[in-house]
């Protein structure tokens, strides 16, 4: 069955809805990503659609306005936890002057470095998402209105 579709009663395959093709999408990037992280290598992962053909399918530019709003959001999200983690990261001190209290700072900032790095990928992944959908959308509103041109043009 193809990634990004659900098997209806009858036993066809119909794609998810939008929203739950994405929330797919944003899993699998995460499990590449720790993936990547636990072997050493680069699990590239790139946006693409859940459905048929490696598309999602709406219905309306209105559904995909909604879509958009919500990655706009996510990605808002994820600035906002990029600021509080440079921020934590800014309020770290050794507990005291010791050798042991040092090493302890310095891994606590490297793995909110570590951390901060993977919130810089999530934030670009949302940016280049929220531009194939923008993309799309205005292929679609294009393709909408080359239609209504076509039928008011009908005798």
């Amino acid at each position: 069955m193809p990634e990004g579709t659900s098997t209806d009663q009858q036993g066809g395959a119909e794609p998810l809805p939008p929203d739950q093709q994405i929330q797919q999408q944003i899993s699998l990037g995460a499990v590449k990503n720790w993936l990547g992280n636990l072997f050493g290598q680069d699990w590239e992962t790139s946006a693409g659609g859940g459905g048929t053909g490696g598309q999602y399918m709406f219905t309306s530019l209105a559904d995909l306005d909604a879509v958009i709003a919500q990655w706009k959001e996510q990605k808002e999200a994820i600035f906002e936890d990029g600021r509080k983690i440079r921020q934590a990261a800014g309020a770290i001190v050794a507990p005291a002057g010791d050798g042991m209290s040092g090493g302890m700072k310095d891994s606590s900032l490297a793995s909110l470095n570590a951390l901060y790095q993977h919130n810089q990928e999530m934030f670009k992944y949302a940016d280049e998402y929220i531009k194939k959908l923008e993309a799309s959308r205005a292929s679609m509103a294009n393709t909408d209105q080359s239609g209504k041109s076509t039928m008011d043009n009908v005798y």
